[in-house]
C-alpha cells in the first residue's frame, strides 16, 4: 500500500469513527431524554399522590381547607414543582454536555483526517 492510499485509509478511518462516535453520543441523548421524561412523570404522580393524601388526612380530621392546611398543601406541591424544574434542568445538561463532547469528537476525527490528507503534500 503507497503513501497516499494508507494516508486516505487512515483519514476514512478517522471520519468514520467520528461519525459513529456522534451516532452513539446521539442515541446516549434520545435515552437520556426518555429516562428523564419517565422520571419526571413519576415525580409529577408522587406529588400529587402526597398531596391527596394530606388532604384525605385533613378531611378525616375534620380540618377545613383554610389557613395552615390549605399552605401545608400548596407548599408540598411548590417544592415537588421545584423538584421536577431540578430533575429536568439536570437531564438538559446531561443531554447538551453528551452532544457537546460528541461534536467535539466528530470535530476532531475531520480535523485528525485533515491532517493526514495534508501529509500527502510532504
Amino acid at each position: 500500500m503507497g503513501m497516499t492510499a494508507a494516508a486516505l485509509t487512515v483519514a476514512g478511518l478517522s471520519v468514520a469513527k467520528g461519525v459513529g462516535e456522534f451516532n452513539a453520543a446521539k442515541s446516549d441523548a434520545r435515552a437520556l431524554k426518555e429516562e428523564g421524561l419517565i422520571k419526571i412523570n413519576n415525580r409529577k404522580k408522587e406529588i400529587m399522590e402526597l398531596v391527596a393524601q394530606q388532604k384525605v388526612g385533613y378531611v378525616d380530621a375534620g380540618v377545613e381547607f383554610e389557613g395552615t392546611p390549605q399552605n401545608v398543601m400548596q407548599d408540598t406541591y411548590n417544592t415537588g414543582m421545584e423538584d421536577i424544574e431540578a430533575l429536568r434542568s439536570s437531564y438538559n445538561t446531561q443531554i447538551k454536555n453528551a452532544l457537546k463532547k460528541a461534536r467535539a469528537g466528530l470535530i476532531g476525527s475531520i480535523a485528525g483526517a485533515g491532517t493526514s490528507l495534508l501529509s500527502l503534500k510532504n
